[in-house]
């Protein structure tokens, strides 16, 4: 008798313990001190990003407005490199992928402008460059092309730059003040290039010149008579493309080379 009641005593504690009673606490359960690292577990220093159901992230513009992975959420400080033309550029050519930096100081930024792409171009004749970032250079695009003397370019694409064209002729500049002017001579009347040093502390200067016509206008700065104009102003007998940043050299950190005086600061 005795070892029958022990036995109901022990089934009576053991049924209490394993489902709590009214008014008393569930049990707690503590965490798992070492979690498995599964799939599905996220990483605490990065909350999941948004789904909007939109190809954000591809760096590309998907929808066409002009604009890349606009009103897509991502990681402030990410880059993600960005392309705006029709198919992704391998680095054929000349065309490379630009970068868009992730910005705003939340948890979640916006991707910023796409900077550094350098997309197709119409194929410029001369250059050996894949400008249309077809995989070929300089293609189609010489046959019948006559060269243009003076440009630095071989435009017939036979292998020489401003073959065939008259040799220029170097004319000598040193002139007192800042607003002066130089002549090409009578058998070379064109204006093809320079190479000219302003004596002043001014960062700008103007050269102002026409293709056709015979005289160039030099100014540093906007004030007159205080300086001095030296170097070789090159001059040839058919004309060339007119005076530019290539071909006629300043040093002036702000140069600008208008057709006539009036597009130089005034003075």
């Amino acid at each position: 008798m005795k070892s029958l009641l022990a036995t109901a005593w022990v089934s009576v504690v053991i049924g209490c313990s394993a489902s709590p009673g009214p008014g008393r606490p569930e049990p707690v359960v503590a965490p798992d001190p070492e979690p498995d690292g599964g799939a599905g577990e996220v990483d605490a220093a990065r909350p999941p990003m948004p789904d909007l159901g939109d190809p954000c992230g591809d760096g590309r513009d998907g929808d066409g407005d002009g604009a890349i992975d606009e009103g897509c959420p991502c990681y402030p400080g990410d880059v993600q490199a960005c392309w705006t033309g029709a198919a992704w550029p391998e680095a054929v050519g000349e065309c490379r992928a630009g970068e868009q930096r992730c910005e705003g100081e939340s948890e979640f930024g916006i991707w910023g402008l796409c900077l550094g792409a350098v997309e197709p171009t119409s194929e410029i004749c001369g250059n050996s460059l894949d400008d249309d970032c077809n995989g070929a250079a300089d293609e189609d695009c010489c046959a019948g092309t006559v060269e243009v003397c003076y440009d630095g370019i071989d435009d017939d694409c036979d292998g020489v730059p401003d073959d065939g064209c008259p040799p220029p002729v170097d004319v000598a500049v040193d002139l007192d003040g800042d607003c002066v002017t130089a002549t090409c001579p009578a058998a070379a009347p064109f204006p093809v290039g320079c190479d000219i040093t302003m004596a002043g502390s001014d960062t700008r200067g103007c050269v102002a010149s026409s293709a056709s016509g015979s005289t160039v206008y030099f100014q540093e700065g906007d004030r007159c008579g205080v300086g001095r104009v030296r170097g070789t102003l090159r001059c040839a007998s058919v004309p060339g493309p007119g005076l530019d940043a290539a071909n006629c050299r300043i040093n002036k950190a702000i140069a600008s080379y208008p057709a006539d005086r009036s597009g130089c600061p005034r003075t």
